[in-house]
């Protein structure tokens, strides 16, 4: 017994922002009881095309332990569909990523390993009406996301360095350690008009 299925989406676009054509495909294979999915976005510019994100692998639903083993690859893939996740502190989310991560696991506890480069990442930190940037790498481990010797920038292109991680429970119970060592970073950029605190 072998079931396929395929779909397709034209223009597909997550919190007003296009990402492009949308292509799903799977099938069932029944005597070795496995889904194997290709999910991939095209993205067709003025400058021609690429491929933000690939996701590819297969899926075990009758193992007791790795169940999951799948390829996710990211080019250039917009941060700017994450804003509606941050809005109650930020207004502004930009830049991409680009990168390789491996998916394993079970389904419901996945883990995620690879390395993901940010590029021209910037965030507005409502409450400081700051926007920091940084350009580096982010080790992404089971437990969360690394951060080793990450440089941030304010919009005066004053720095600070960063070291640390957000770790996680099965992407629940989020806790921060971070280690800054600013040199002169702009932390508040604020007026009566912004808030009565500041």
């Amino acid at each position: 017994f072998k079931l396929v299925a395929k779909a397709f989406i034209k223009k597909l676009a997550f919190n007003d922002v296009l990402l492009g054509d949308a292509s799903l495909n799977s099938r069932w294979v029944d005597d070795s009881l496995y889904l194997f999915s290709r999910a991939e976005i095209i993205y067709k510019g003025n400058y021609g095309e690429n491929r933000p994100l690939l996701l590819s692998g297969f899926y075990y639903p009758d193992r007791k332990e790795e169940q999951l083993d799948y390829s996710l690859e990211l080019d250039n893939f917009k941060l700017e569909l994450l804003s509606e996740f941050l809005e109650s502190f930020s207004s502004k989310v930009g830049g991409y990523v680009s990168g390789s991560i491996a998916i394993g696991g079970l389904a419901a506890d996945p883990q995620l390993k690879g390395i993901l480069k940010v590029q021209r990442a910037e965030l507005k930190i409502d409450y400081l009406n700051t926007v920091y940037s940084f350009t580096d790498d982010i080790e992404i481990k089971p437990d969360g996301f690394w951060f080793n010797e990450i440089t941030l920038r304010d919009s005066t292109g004053n720095g600070a360095l960063c070291n640390g991680s957000i770790r996680h429970r099965g992407f629940s119970d989020f806790s921060i350690d971070l280690n800054l060592k600013p040199q002169q970073l702009a932390c508040l950029n604020t007026g009566p008009r912004h808030n009565n605190v500041f």
